[in-house]
């Protein structure tokens, strides 16, 4: 349930950025492990069914907040965990809303960028090692 995570992600106290895991080689598709403080607890399962993925980490985006457009070398997967109606992300132009408890794989290779709205933001991001269409929607 979305809010054990999102009662998760505030008692963690996150800033701007916490790192969920933790690389155990030394190449981009090598495995990362969970940090073991997570397992078993709403984040920590959220990351095991997201299956093999890169880096994960929570960013938060405080009220007003924007990053630039830019690009990124690898698509990654959004979980928002707080949002609201007024954060907008455009993804090569395209404006989206993306809801919380939404899970959504983006290709960062195309310009995107994002505007918190009126509350801070916190997402959960996860770099894709391998894609699995089946069970995300792609932006």
């Amino acid at each position: 349930p979305i809010d054990a995570i999102v009662d998760q992600a505030l008692s963690m106290g996150v800033q701007k950025r916490i790192d969920l895991n933790f690389q155990n080689g030394k190449f981009f598709n090598d495995p990362w492990t969970i940090k073991p403080e997570l397992i078993g607890t709403p984040l920590g399962r959220v990351l095991e069914d997201l299956g093999k993925i890169g880096q994960a980490r929570l960013l938060r985006l405080e009220s007003g907040e924007t990053y630039t457009a830019h690009t990124d070398p690898d698509d990654r997967i959004h979980l928002p965990i707080i949002t609201n109606q007024n954060c907008i992300f455009k993804i090569n132009r395209q404006s989206y809303n993306f809801k919380e408890n939404e899970v959504i794989e983006i290709n960062n290779q195309l310009p995107h960028s994002v505007y918190s709205g009126d509350i801070d933001r916190i997402h959960l991001i996860c770099d894709v090692l391998e894609k699995d269409s089946t069970t995300l929607k792609e932006r």
